[in-house]
C-alpha cells in the first residue's frame, strides 16, 4: 500500500521540477 501523503509530495516534487525546467530554458533563451 501507498501512502497517500507520500505520493501527494512525490507528484508535487515531479511537477516543481518540470515547472522549474521549463522556467530554466525560458530565462536562458531570454537572455
Amino acid at each position: 500500500q501507498i501512502d497517500p501523503t507520500i505520493a501527494a509530495i512525490s507528484t508535487c516534487m515531479i511537477v516543481l521540477s518540470i515547472v522549474l525546467l521549463s522556467a530554466a530554458q525560458l530565462f536562458g533563451r531570454g537572455r
